[in-house]
């Protein structure tokens, strides 16, 4: 009798026993499961993300260089260019107050408004011409300048008449500066090569600035004879700002409160301004954020300790225009995989 009681207790004991311990097992393992594909969800949302917002920032780079070739290639500038060259002559007399004349208005918006009409000189009336070709460019958000470039590396004419204006780009403080890179390879670039510089600091605006830009020529005489050959005469460079990139980057959908794309270079440095980080600006290190520069260039799925506790991110490769850049969406780990919280308190 008591063999059986002791059976009889132990064998529904063991029963209840395997059964609670198998709806452990599964339980865990289905939670786990779960868990596992929230959170590759969460990645994967991120990745496209990433790869949609890269997407739409080589559509910009295609429409800034096309935009960049339309005006490059407009009868008004194409025949006022050498005039403008030839007009502005520093060693004049009247040259210092000419500078002067069109530096005078106090904001970028009224020297932009200033065309010249009215002025008494060759230059102004060619500056004219020129200026109201120009001033239609630099309305869309990211085009910040149209420069004139001769072969010596004067600044001939800027539609904004900011500090780089009447100046040459071998000026201390313009000798380091993407636009004086970039006039250097141009003198070696084949003739209509458009080529790109990526942004970098640059001493007008307080903004960094990229440049694009491209070779001038004109028609001369051959030395007797009655054929042409294209004489290379300067360069015609077009000044960008981070914000023509902002407008695509700062679109957001999908990624809750927390979440952002931004663009970043190969030197480790912004290309954009993140959206939800006002006081980390482009042109500042990675670091800010609280992320390491070597991360976003091995691409994929990472994870980084943001001021607000753990993230998740996604980064994308792509070159602007021939600069290697990445785009990266990241989102806090709290909100990305806040179905995964919810499914373990369950």
């Amino acid at each position: 009798m008591l063999t059986l009681s002791r059976l009889s207790v132990r064998l529904p004991a063991m029963t209840i026993g395997l059964a609670l311990l198998s709806a452990i097992v599964m339980g865990g393992f289905s939670w786990y499961t779960a868990r596992s594909g929230l959170i590759s969800a969460a990645q994967d949302r991120l990745q496209l993300a990433a790869a949609a917002h890269r997407d739409g920032i080589e559509l910009v780079a295609d429409r800034l260089e096309a935009d960049f070739q339309a005006v490059a290639a407009h009868p008004q500038i194409v025949s006022n260019f050498p005039d403008l060259i030839e007009t502005l002559d520093l060693a004049k007399p009247d040259a210092v107050a000419l500078v002067e004349a069109f530096r005078a208005p106090q904001t970028v918006e009224a020297r932009v408004a200033l065309d010249g009409g009215g002025m008494s000189t060759m230059y102004a009336r060619r500056h004219v011409k020129v200026h109201d070709v120009a001033r239609k460019l630099v309305t869309k958000p990211g085009y910040a300048d149209l420069i004139f470039v001769d072969e010596a590396g004067r600044v001939v004419y800027t539609t904004t008449k900011g500090a780089d204006f009447a100046r040459t780009v071998s000026d201390s403080d313009l000798a380091r500066t993407g636009l004086a890179r970039l006039v250097e390879r141009l003198k070696t670039a084949e003739p209509g090569t458009v080529l790109f510089e990526d942004f970098a600091a640059y001493p007008v605006d307080g903004a960094p600035a990229a440049f694009i830009g491209r070779a001038m020529t004109k028609r001369a005489n051959v030395a007797m004879g009655t054929a042409q050959a294209a004489e290379r005469i300067g360069a015609i460079v077009m000044r960008v700002t981070p914000t023509l990139f902002d407008q695509t980057l700062a679109k957001r959908n999908g990624l809750g409160e927390t979440g952002q794309i931004f663009a970043a270079g190969a030197d480790g440095l912004l290309r954009s301004n993140p959206p939800l980080n006002p006081g980390v600006k482009a042109g500042s290190s990675l670091a800010p954020l609280g992320i390491a520069a070597e991360r976003i260039k091995a691409g994929g799925n990472l994870a980084f300790a943001g001021a607000d506790g753990p993230h998740l991110a996604a980064a994308s490769a792509l070159t602007v225009l021939g600069a290697p850049w990445d785009v990266v969406a990241e989102q806090s780990e709290a909100e990305a995989i806040a179905a995964v919280r919810t499914l373990s308190q369950t």
